[in-house]
């Protein structure tokens, strides 16, 4: 292989890589970054305790909360949330994204509700 060749390959590779990161970029975004859609008003899930990240994501998607499971199992494995999930009931808020629900989740932030005692 001789210079020009060798130069070629690698500007050939580079564009290759980069297109490959931007899509990766657009597909992490697509299902992390964008707020959870849903018709009716703020749901509620309640998460027993030693729900699985395989649970939570199969609940989420029962209650029309996400499409695909395997995207958000993913994420939660590679972030490592899916063993600090937290029991409790947890309300979805309309401007949570999913990483931000994730992380509520394994933050225990449950929904909390007041009463007066008189």
């Amino acid at each position: 292989m001789n210079e020009r060749h060798k130069k070629l390959f690698l500007w050939v590779l580079t564009v290759i890589l980069f297109m490959s990161f931007l899509f990766a970029g657009s597909v992490f975004y697509y299902f992390n970054l964008r707020p959870l859609t849903f018709s009716e008003k703020a749901p509620v899930i309640t998460l027993p305790r030693a729900t699985t990240a395989s649970q939570l994501v199969q609940k989420l998607q029962q209650q029309n909360i996400i499409k695909y499971q395997k995207p958000y199992l993913y994420y939660l494995r590679f972030t490592g949330l899916a063993a600090k999930l937290k029991a409790g009931v947890y309300e979805i808020k309309p401007d949570n994204t999913p990483a931000v629900l994730f992380d509520r989740i394994a933050k225990g932030d449950v929904l909390t509700r007041k009463f007066t005692i008189i």
